[in-house]
This record gives structure tokens, C-alpha cells and sequence, in this order.
């Protein structure tokens, strides 16, 4: 407590002595005017200083409560100093087993994909298709058939190997994104380890979703992407409409699929809203945002727009997320800064049917 001790020791110590002179002239007895004078001027002493203390233990009290109100909200960089790299976790790993940027699986316990969703930040992908995930750096994504079942007659065969069963063996792409810290500010400020946490999942899931769209290549190995894999279609020179809409979602129905979404980048859904009356655009499948990447690249052409059935595009991703960092790094060594990664492995996007991933650009006037 921030307690002005001499205030109050001064204020107990003359309180003390107004108490033993008002004992003392007790004893004796108040005789005259002179004393009740007396009396008087040391009751108020003794109410004086009770009032100079209490006051003053109220003034700590309340400078107290200002202070740890102020370090709810400005944390003091003071308590939190000098945190160890054994105690600075990125992904549940230690900064010290992090000094070469070799990449090793994260220790957290959450699937894959809401990692990289990073809470709405990340990709508005993944979650919305069909994913399958694999261990290695390599998987299969299984296809399900196209079956068309018939009325069997009596004692009639049929021949199974006409509808068989297919695994696509996929090789990753990788998908990374890095950051610097100053090692003062990792070792002062522990939420700091979520900030960095959660800007490398937000980084690497919105460029998956950029490489489901697009298609990508890491000098490796490339997936398409469903802009190439879908079927080309269009909407009116004049704008989108509602018929264009739903043409495109009787087009995936068609085929046997069930349209459940639409994919535009932000100032192509706001056309969408503008002009599709909010009564029947809720006929429609969900209207699903997929904004540029933080330097502007957008993840989705504007003007473009995806419509497609869900369970028929399937993607492999890797079932645990990859974090690296070093010190050790001449650059990150002489600014005495950590370098930080986060990695994911994505292996292909298989679309089984081509019709059920309608991609619609305005049609030339």
C-alpha cells in the first residue's frame, strides 16, 4: 500500500499525546473555564489526527486500486521481465527447442483446420469442403463414386469392377509464413506468444485458400485449383442477379450434386446483396466472403464468383501444423531478434465432378 508512513506516525504519535493529557487532566478534574478550554482543544487534537489517518489510509487505498486498474490495462513490462526461452511457448513449443528453423509439429491438441481458421482470421475454406487429413508429408484423398443403382432381376449379375472405388495419392504443397520478434519484447511480454500464434495460422489459412482457388506451386509439387477445375459460366454484362444465381445452382443439382455455397470476394458479395433481394438471396446457398490476403492479393478475382456442392471437392491437408524458429541467423542475430515460422501441407483438391463447381464471370457486353 502506498501509505505516507511519517504522515502517520506523526499524526499517532501527537494523537498519543493529546490522549495522555486528556487522561491526565481527568484525574485531576475539571475545576475552571481554563480547563474546559483544555478539554476542548484536546478532543479536537485527538479527532484532527483520527481524521489525518484514516484519510490517509483512504488516499493509499484508492491510489492502490488506481494502480492495479492501470496494470489490467498497460500490463508493466517490469513484472513480466526476463522470462526464459524455456518459458516463451509458440504452438506448445519452447523457443529454445526452436533455434534452427527446422520445422517440428506443433504440440496442440486442436484439429488442423480450426487451427487455421484462426478464429475467423485464417481460411473460410477449409471447413466449408470436404478434407481429408494424412500424418506424413505425403496422403490420399478418397473419391467416391458415381453410382447409379438398378432393379436387379432374378438370378441377374452385375459387374462390381464397373464402379470401382478410387484413393488419389496426393504430394503436398507447403504453405508457410514467418515473423520477426525482438527477443526483448518475447521475453517481456507473454501474450505476445498468442499474437504471433495467431497471425501465422490467420497468414497460412488464408493463402490455403488462395491455393484452393488458384491453384499452387512451391517448385515441388502444385494442386490445381477450382478455378481451373470447375465449369466456366457467366452473369449478366448488366450485373449479377438472382437468376444467374440460381441457373448456377440448378447446374450443380443437375449433376447430382447439392449447391451449398457461394464464394465471392467482399466487393463482389456487396454487388450480390445490392441487387439480390434479401428475401430470395436466403433461397440460395450460404454467401461466403473470401477477402485479399494481407498484401492485397485477392483470394478470389473480383467479379468471379463460386458456386459449387461441398462434399464433391475434396482437399488433403496435414494433420498436424509445423512451427520453426531461430536466433542463430545472421540477420535475426545482429537486430538480436527471433525469426518465427508456421507451416501447413496441403495435397491437392480434387473436384469429382466438374459441373458441381459452377464459376461465373461477367459476360462481355
Amino acid at each position: 500500500m502506498n501509505l505516507n508512513a511519517n504522515a502517520v506516525a506523526d499524526s499517532l504519535h501527537a494523537r498519543e499525546g493529546a490522549v495522555r493529557g486528556l487522561e491526565e487532566l481527568t484525574k485531576r478534574g475539571i475545576r475552571s473555564a481554563v480547563d474546559r478550554q483544555r478539554e476542548s482543544l484536546l478532543l479536537d487534537t485527538i479527532k484532527r489526527h483520527d481524521t489525518a489517518v484514516r484519510e490517509a489510509v483512504e488516499e493509499a487505498a484508492r491510489a492502490d486500486e488506481m494502480d492495479q486498474r492501470t496494470l489490467s490495462l498497460y500490463p508493466s513490462l517490469v513484472t513480466h521481465a526476463q522470462r526464459s526461452r524455456d518459458q516463451v511457448l509458440i504452438y506448445g513449443r519452447k523457443l529454445s527447442e526452436l533455434r534452427s528453423l527446422d520445422f517440428v509439429d506443433a504440440e496442440d491438441t486442436r484439429p488442423v483446420d480450426l487451427i487455421l481458421s484462426a478464429g475467423g482470421r485464417g481460411s473460410r475454406l477449409i471447413d466449408r469442403l470436404t478434407s481429408f487429413t494424412f500424418d506424413k508429408a505425403n496422403g490420399y484423398i478418397p473419391v467416391t463414386p458415381a453410382l447409379t443403382a438398378f432393379v436387379q432381376p432374378r438370378n441377374a449379375a452385375q459387374a462390381a469392377s464397373e464402379a470401382p472405388v478410387q484413393s488419389i495419392f496426393v504430394r503436398s504443397v507447403k504453405v508457410s509464413a514467418i515473423v520477426s520478434a525482438s527477443n526483448e519484447s518475447l521475453s517481456d511480454v507473454p501474450t505476445q506468444d498468442d499474437s504471433i500464434r495467431d497471425a501465422l495460422a490467420a497468414a497460412v489459412g488464408q493463402r490455403i485458400d488462395h491455393a484452393v482457388m488458384n491453384g499452387a506451386n512451391d517448385g515441388d509439387h502444385a494442386v490445381t485449383g477450382l478455378l481451373a477445375d470447375g465449369t466456366a459460366g457467366t452473369y449478366p454484362a448488366a450485373g449479377v442477379s438472382y437468376d444467374a444465381l440460381a441457373d448456377a445452382v440448378a447446374r450443380v443439382e443437375t449433376s447430382g450434386g447439392i449447391a451449398t455455397g457461394i464464394f465471392a470476394h467482399p466487393k463482389t458479395a456487396a454487388a450480390i446483396r445490392k441487387t439480390v433481394d434479401a428475401a430470395r438471396l436466403s433461397q440460395l446457398p450460404e454467401l461466403t466472403v473470401l477477402p485479399p490476403l494481407a498484401d492485397g492479393t485477392p483470394t478470389l478475382p473480383e467479379g468471379t464468383i463460386v458456386v459449387l456442392d461441398a462434399a464433391s471437392v475434396a482437399m488433403g491437408i496435414r494433420k498436424a501444423f509445423e512451427v520453426a524458429g531461430t536466433d542463430t541467423m545472421e540477420e535475426a542475430f545482429k537486430h538480436d531478434q527471433t525469426f518465427i515460422a508456421g507451416r501447413a501441407r496441403i495435397g491437392g483438391v480434387h473436384v469429382s465432378n466438374a459441373a458441381r463447381v459452377q464459376v461465373l464471370t461477367k459476360a462481355v457486353a
